[in-house]
C-alpha cells in the first residue's frame, strides 16, 4: 500500500488540475478518474475506487452524448467505456456482487459488438 501512496497523491492532484483547467475535455476527465480508481482499487479502497470508476463511465456517456463527438471520438470513447464497464463488472464480480457485475458485462458486450465484436473486447481486456 505504501508504495502506491505516491502514485494516488499524483492522481488525485490531476484530478483536481483537469477539473479547474477549461480546456480539458471530458476524456482527460475520465482518465483521471480511471487512473485514481485503480489506484485506490488496488490499495483496498473499493467504495471508493467503485465511486470513481461509476464517475468515469458517466463522463465518458456525457462525452459519446455530445453532438460534436466526431466518430473517431466516438470509437475511442466507445473503447474506454467497454474498458471501464469491464473493470467495474471484474470488480463486483470479485466482491460477490453478481447482478451488478452482469450488467456492466451486459454493456461492455452491446457496445463491442456495435463496433468490432471480438477486437475490441480483448482490445479493453488489454487494458485492464
Amino acid at each position: 500500500r505504501q508504495e502506491l501512496e505516491p502514485a494516488e497523491a499524483c492522481f488525485r492532484q490531476a484530478l483536481r488540475d483537469v477539473r479547474k483547467d477549461k480546456s480539458a475535455s471530458l476524456n482527460d476527465l475520465a482518465l483521471c478518474q480511471e487512473r485514481l480508481a485503480m489506484i485506490l482499487y488496488k490499495q483496498d479502497e473499493r467504495e471508493e475506487a467503485v465511486k470513481l470508476y461509476r464517475q468515469s463511465i458517466a463522463t465518458l456517456e456525457k462525452a459519446l452524448a455530445l453532438d460534436k463527438v466526431k466518430s473517431k471520438d466516438a470509437k475511442a470513447i466507445d473503447g474506454a467505456l467497454v474498458s471501464r464497464y469491464l473493470a467495474l463488472g471484474n470488480i463486483l464480480e470479485f466482491d460477490g456482487e453478481f447482478k451488478q457485475a452482469r450488467s456492466f458485462y451486459e454493456k461492455a458486450e452491446a457496445l463491442a459488438t456495435a463496433w468490432r465484436p471480438l477486437f475490441l473486447i480483448a482490445y479493453a481486456l488489454s487494458l485492464i
